[in-house]
């Protein structure tokens, strides 16, 4: 007789459980496929399960259209289905799955809605020396998407000479080249080095003002980068939805009241 005994059929148990049965449920259907029609007794002795677990574990078997059973002399026999029936099954679970998919991404806006609404606590992080500062402009570029927009106010002389307005050429090319947008103010006293360095760059608008600025400023998402240039350049990102927002509506007025 063909054994199909559950430890020597390792693929195939792997399987069943993979689609859900319990090892006590493959036990006990491999025990069925086996011995046909048959007593629970019959079934604990073969699949060498407990008595207490065999009606839970066949209930389930049952459920899932596995498993069958009829009644003769007022005893009950259990039967296996044929084994086509773990097609049928995994093609209920393949089309409920489905349909749950469905319902999911037509629920996600109201997911995502509620993330956004979620207040999300308030830190800051500073960033030492040049190689600091070119480190929060790569992590800025990396948190952007494409069509996504930050807006930048620039006052010191400083990023636009040497070393650093290498670097800041080239992150504005690999900015452009990613498909990210940022409106740029800058001082009159810059304008000149902006419009010869990175004015041109796609995806970036340049508008320029003479009124004061204590300080150059990045705001991106729901942080705030604001900068201090001396002998040891730093950055201090703010990440905070109040903060950000507060920023973006002084950044609109200085932008709407500024000439390009």
């Amino acid at each position: 007789m063909l054994s199909l005994s559950y430890e020597g059929t390792m693929n195939t148990k792997e399987l069943l459980e993979g689609i859900g049965l319990s090892k006590g449920e493959v036990k006990v259907y491999f025990a069925l496929l086996e011995l046909g029609s048959s007593t629970t007794g019959q079934i604990i002795k073969r699949a060498k399960v407990s008595r207490s677990k065999v009606y839970e574990m066949l209930d389930r078997l049952m459920q899932r259209g596995l498993v069958s059973f009829v009644i003769k002399e007022n005893t009950k026999y259990f039967e296996a289905a044929n084994p086509e029936e773990i097609l049928a099954y995994v093609s209920k679970q393949k089309k409920k799955l489905e349909e749950k998919e469905t319902q999911l991404k037509k629920s996600l806006p109201e997911l995502k809605a509620k993330q956004k609404s979620a207040k999300k606590p308030q830190s800051a992080k500073v960033y030492e020396g040049l190689k600091g500062i070119k480190t929060m402009y790569n992590e800025l570029l990396n948190e952007m998407k494409k069509g996504d927009e930050y807006f930048a106010v620039a006052v010191e002389p400083e990023v636009y000479e040497g070393d650093f307005l290498t670097f800041i050429q080239n992150y504005h090319k690999r900015r452009a080249e990613k498909g990210v947008k940022v409106k740029l103010l800058a001082h009159n006293k810059i304008k000149r080095a902006v419009q010869q360095s990175i004015a041109k760059t796609k995806l970036l608008q340049a508008r320029y003002f003479s009124q004061s600025a204590p300080s150059a400023t990045l705001i991106y998402k729901d942080d705030v980068a604001t900068f201090v240039w001396s002998d040891n350049p730093t950055a201090i990102v703010i990440s905070s939805q109040t903060i950000a927002k507060r920023y973006k509506s002084f950044f609109e007025e200085l932008w709407n009241g500024s000439k390009v």
